[in-house]
């Protein structure tokens, strides 16, 4: 609340007389009302003592309140001969009932004395008036028998003065005579109008239309606080919420994409491997023929290996890709596309170049199985013909010994070739892995640095508790404002008490 509303709130404490009450009203009035210092108590001329005309030129009024049927018009007729304007003021609830008064005379059917409107039109005039003289006419008195009379006349005093102080109950018919008393109480409460009672009175009245102003702007501002206030805190838990759910958004799209970078790097070894048996025939052949074609044939075939992995890879990528952008957009109106970058090491992720064909040592014979075996068979023959069983045995030898040395070699030869084909596929797998991981990685990074520019964004977007903390505090008025009417009213009945009559 600011500086201004707290001057109101610094003396809770009700005021002691009409000056003081006047102060309060002008401080609540400049703090918080429009423009000006409020009422004050040389507002307006008053009357001097005994005269039956205001300062200003302007008659006394006396206001004729009462329901329709029940005597108003007789009463108006019997007051038309006092030093005074007399007004037939339309029913209390009336807008303009009780206009600016000196004295207020209730009109009450002896049929009905006293009725839920009569006694709402007591309590009111003093507070409208700003504590003009009250009195009560009862007519219709001859609608009773004379007996009755009296008791019911007593009956409405009794109850007027639970309502008022000292309130003064008259009877008026319609002749001139019957009139008499409530002419003399008229003129003795106006004789008794001074310029400075008068002068209050129109003090207490504009006080009271102030406070009535004052009170319906602060409940009317307090309303649209309240209202101000809800929908503040409507959007700071909508605001909570959509962080919460975005929140949430973010980390299934990061998941799902840390997921998919494990199933991807899974799958790149799996494809690799896969090639494995046809690539080691490859370079077995190449051990075997021992050609210089072979090294190319290797060659070529990592290379369709790599190009196909890549290409899995890249569209498993590009799929992941497109996914987590339409996520992005769609849930939070964010252009991915300008956050992605390119993957941080392209030297990481060369392609390797194929391992090459391990050399066979040179000037050795290789021999294939063929030669083995048709060699054993034409030393066996020739050493059958000169029947030399010696010869035969050797020539056997030799052979067995010829078959196992090729067996040997050639043993040797596959176990290069799984060592050679193991080296070009682990190599393989690692790149096309650690290729896949940095794509989906530098993904994840594009990802994380939108998630926090909207962090950022929704930060600044949402509403703070702070926004409106300079408002006055209209509650606070509301409270005040209903403090100085009760003040007012404990004044203007005070004064009927303190004086004993009507004053």
């Amino acid at each position: 609340m600011n500086d201004t509303s707290a001057g109101p709130h610094a003396a809770p404490s009700p005021p002691d007389d009409l000056e003081e009450l006047a102060r309060a009203v002008a401080q609540l009035h400049v703090a918080h009302g429009p423009s000006g210092d409020g009422p004050g108590l040389d507002d307006g001329p008053g009357d001097a003592p005994g005269d039956a005309t205001a300062a200003d030129g302007a008659a006394h009024v006396v206001a004729v309140v009462g329901e329709s049927g029940r005597g108003r018009t007789t009463v108006a007729r019997q007051l038309a001969t006092t030093p005074a304007r007399t007004v037939d003021a339309p029913p209390w609830g009336s807008p303009g009932a009780l206009p600016d008064s000196d004295v207020v005379v209730v009109v009450v059917a002896a049929g009905s004395p006293l009725g839920m409107s009569e006694r709402q039109a007591v309590e009111a005039a003093a507070q409208r008036t700003g504590g003009a003289p009250v009195l009560i006419a009862v007519t219709r008195l001859d609608t009773l028998d004379e007996e009755e009379r009296p008791t019911v006349l007593s009956y409405v005093q009794r109850r007027a003065r639970t309502i008022l102080p000292a309130i003064r109950v008259v009877p008026v018919g319609r002749t001139p005579d019957e009139g008499h008393d409530v002419r003399t109480e008229v003129a003795a409460a106006l004789g008794r109008t001074t310029r400075e009672t008068r002068a209050r009175r129109r003090l207490r009245v504009r006080l009271g239309e102030e406070l009535a102003l004052l009170g319906d702007r602060a409940a009317h501002e307090a309303a649209l606080q309240a209202q101000r206030r809800q929908h503040r805190e409507a959007q700071q838990v909508a605001a909570k919420d959509a962080r919460a759910e975005g929140e949430e958004r973010w980390s299934n799209i990061l998941a799902t994409l840390t997921r998919r970078c494990a199933l991807e790097v899974t799958a790149a070894h799996t494809r690799v491997r896969a090639h494995r048996a046809s690539l080691l025939q490859d370079v077995l052949a190449a051990h075997e023929h021992g050609d210089r074609a072979a090294p190319d044939r290797v060659d070529k075939a990592t290379r369709a290996i790599l190009g196909q992995g890549r290409a899995q890879a890249d569209a498993a990528l590009a799929e992941d890709r497109e996914e987590a952008v339409r996520q992005v957009h769609d849930r939070f109106r964010m252009d991915l596309a300008a956050f992605l970058t390119e993957r941080p090491d392209a030297a990481r992720t060369r392609a390797p170049a194929p391992a090459p064909t391990a050399a066979l040592p040179a000037g050795r014979r290789r021999y294939t199985a063929a030669t083995a075996a048709t060699g054993a068979t034409l030393t066996v023959v020739t050493l059958a013909r000169g029947a030399n069983i010696h010869a035969v045995a050797i020539a056997g030898l030799t052979s067995v010994l010829l078959a196992l040395d090729h067996r040997e070699q050639g043993k040797a030869r596959a176990a290069a070739a799984r060592d050679q084909a193991d080296q070009i596929v682990t190599t393989m797998e690692e790149w096309l892995a650690r290729r896949t991981d940095d794509a989906y990685t530098a993904l994840l990074g594009s990802v994380r640095a939108a998630r926090e520019q909207w962090r950022a964004q929704a930060a600044s977007a949402a509403p703070a508790d702070g926004d409106h903390a300079d408002e006055p505090d209209w509650g606070g008025v509301q409270g005040r404002v209903a403090e100085l009417e009760l003040a007012l009213r404990e004044l203007n009945r005070r004064e009927y008490v303190q004086k004993g009559e009507v004053c």
